[in-house]
């Protein structure tokens, strides 16, 4: 019998899930001065940010990001325009990614 045939889908998605937080866990750069230049540039241009969480999900490359952010100015407003807030503090560096993953919350 053959490795193939050894291995049912069932046995193997156990192993893709482990592989893929792996994977993740590995791909991530913590802290990269990019990361950082990223999160300066949302606290200086919202008012009231208590967090603030930049990573670059691209392995490094700056490809793509997943960013956290509360801030007061979030207050009263939709996700939609949280979200518009911050495409417009980033609008040059969006224009450079392939893909951001954005979380806003309003500060209490």
């Amino acid at each position: 019998m053959g490795i193939l045939q050894r291995f049912s889908l069932d046995n193997a998605l156990p192993l893709l899930s482990v592989a893929s937080k792996t994977l993740r866990g590995y791909c991530t750069v913590a802290n990269s001065e990019a990361e950082k230049a990223i999160a300066a540039k949302l606290k200086a241009g919202l008012t009231g940010v208590t967090r603030v969480e930049v990573q670059d999900t691209s392995g490094g490359c700056g490809a793509m990001y997943r960013i956290a952010i509360q801030a007061a100015d979030f207050k009263g407003q939709s996700i939609v325009k949280q979200h518009q807030l911050v495409h417009k503090l980033l609008a040059d560096d969006l224009k450079q990614w392939h893909g951001l993953t954005l979380e806003t919350k309003a500060a209490h």
